[in-house]
C-alpha cells in the first residue's frame, strides 16, 4: 500500500466534507489500519482513535480490485463523518446512585 498517497487522498476526502482533522498532525483523531497481506484482500479493518478520552470506533472498510486508494481514502472519510462526532463529544454524566 503506498501509504503517502492514501494519506494525500485521505487528507483531500476530509477537507472535502469539511472535517478540521483534515490538516492537523496533532489532531485529537487517529486511524488504525490492519492490511491484510493477501493481496486480494476485500475488506481493511479500521479504527478510529479519540486520543484524549481513549473511545474508538471500528469498522471493516471496502478494499475494491480498481482504484484501491481513493476508494479506501472515501471509505475511511466516510468512518470519520459517521463516527467522529460521536467519539469527540463528551458522553453524558452516570446518572447519581439511588
Amino acid at each position: 500500500m503506498p501509504w503517502a498517497s492514501l494519506e494525500a487522498a485521505l487528507r483531500v476526502e476530509l477537507r472535502s466534507m469539511g472535517s478540521d482533522l483534515a490538516g492537523a498532525a496533532a489532531a485529537d483523531a487517529r486511524l488504525v489500519l490492519d492490511l491484510p497481506c493477501d493481496p486480494g484482500a476485500t475488506t481493511v479493518h479500521a479504527t478510529l482513535v479519540h486520543v484524549a478520552s481513549g473511545r474508538a470506533a471500528t469498522e471493516d472498510v471496502a478494499l475494491p480490485t480498481d482504484d484501491r486508494i481513493r476508494v479506501l481514502a472515501l471509505g475511511l472519510s466516510e468512518l470519520v463523518r459517521a463516527r467522529w462526532p460521536g467519539l469527540a463529544t463528551e458522553p453524558p454524566p452516570p446518572p447519581p446512585p439511588p
